[in-house]
């Protein structure tokens, strides 16, 4: 279980939600990188957040503290997003607490199965900044608190964003608040947590645990639609599909063509990264 991360004082004067401001978000999320900078691009506007790494621990979490809302991930190990969500609403104390899915899945059906498993409504993955906050705003009740006192000073605009083959930088800077700290953290995280992604889901998969190189390619699709880097995300996407086919001669290619991608955006990455001291 994650506590809360240290976040910082929000301007007021680059508010621009002012409804938001001190309101207290439980996200529920696995992915490393999206722990990392959504925390800090919400703090911009006054939001403090605790992070749950799966439905279990939001269930503990949410009995314990005063959320305005539940930002949940759906597709999650341990417990997903929605068998948490259903057994949250399962008491009665919860029943109005906003639960907003977070899913890369939009689809009327994939929609449908959100707001019955109990939650409110959806933002689609990856984020847009514009449509998450102003959906925060149809669900968060507004506080009127002391401001969020942190130890990380606020997010500055940085010019020296490094172009990675294939990103969308304007994505990436509209994502981490332009922010080039963050981006690092983002870039450094995704090498130590997916480097060795396409060898892990092999072995999985050849040893008969379809449903944890399914897990892992389910990440890892994430993960690269959160860093902008087309290719990657559309080789990703049909990767998952693949998987579920069972068809090896179609996987083994599949895998083939998304490791060499992924292979190349690993090494770009780690000469962009400083390097860490001996």
């Amino acid at each position: 279980m994650t506590s809360t991360k240290p976040l910082p004082i929000a301007d007021p004067t680059s508010i621009i939600y002012p409804t938001l401001n001190n309101a207290y978000l439980l996200l529920v999320e696995d992915n490393l990188i999206n722990q990392e900078f959504m925390p800090e691009i919400l703090a911009n506007e006054g939001i403090q957040v605790d992070i749950a790494n799966n439905g279990l621990e939001a269930i503990t979490m949410v009995r314990q503290k005063d959320y305005s809302a539940v930002l949940m991930d759906c597709h999650m190990p341990v417990m997903d997003g929605f068998e948490a969500s259903r057994q949250i609403r399962s008491d009665p104390r919860f029943a109005t607490l906003p639960i907003i899915a977070m899913t890369a899945n939009v689809m009327p059906a994939d929609i449908e199965r959100c707001l019955a498993s109990g939650m409110n409504d959806h933002i689609g993955k990856p984020l847009d900044w514009d449509p998450f906050f102003k959906t925060l705003e149809r669900w968060v009740k507004p506080r009127v608190e002391s401001s969020i006192i942190t130890d990380v000073t606020i997010a500055n605009t940085v010019p020296e964003f490094p172009q990675l083959t294939g990103v969308d930088l304007a994505f990436v800077k509209k994502q981490t608040g332009n922010n080039v700290v963050v981006y690092k953290k983002m870039l450094s995280l995704f090498c130590a947590n997916h480097a060795d992604d396409i060898s892990l889901i092999r072995t999985a998969y050849q040893a008969g645990a379809k449903e944890t190189a399914n897990l892992i390619a389910h990440k890892l699709k994430g993960s690269a639609a959160s860093m902008a880097q087309a290719h990657l995300s559309d080789l990703t996407v049909e990767l998952e599909l693949v998987l579920q086919q069972h068809d090896n001669t179609m996987l083994e290619a599949a895998l083939k063509k998304t490791e060499l991608t992924l292979a190349l955006l690993i090494n770009e990455i780690n000469l962009i990264l400083p390097k860490p001291d001996l």
